[in-house]
């Protein structure tokens, strides 16, 4: 017999909205492309967003330019101070990638 419920869930560790939303891809992926270094501002404005999911995800496509968002670093350093924990994460994840000597 499969457990159900409440018992999947703590077998699993994750809720079901982290089940939900942990497949979804990230929709600003696209935004980052070759041209990563013009997504930018609009990302970094972005991060100051009521909606927590929209900040993970700008957080994110920032990490993924790497070099090119350097002028993002003074919001991802907010964002790492965020009150959502995925957020905060994602976003000290960012900064390293951003600020490391390597490529």
């Amino acid at each position: 017999m499969r457990p159900t419920g409440a018992c999947t869930r703590r077998r699993s560790g994750l809720g079901r909205r982290a089940r939900r939303t942990a497949s979804r891809p990230n929709p600003f992926t696209g935004v980052v492309g070759a041209s990563g270094a013009a997504a930018v501002p609009a990302l970094a404005k972005a991060l100051s967003d009521a909606d927590p999911q929209v900040r993970y995800y700008c957080v994110r496509a920032l990490g993924k330019i790497h070099k090119e968002a350097h002028a993002a670093i003074p919001a991802l350093k907010q964002a790492a101070q965020d009150p959502v924990e995925n957020v905060r994460k994602a976003a000290a994840e960012a900064l390293k990638k951003i600020t490391s000597k390597d490529k």
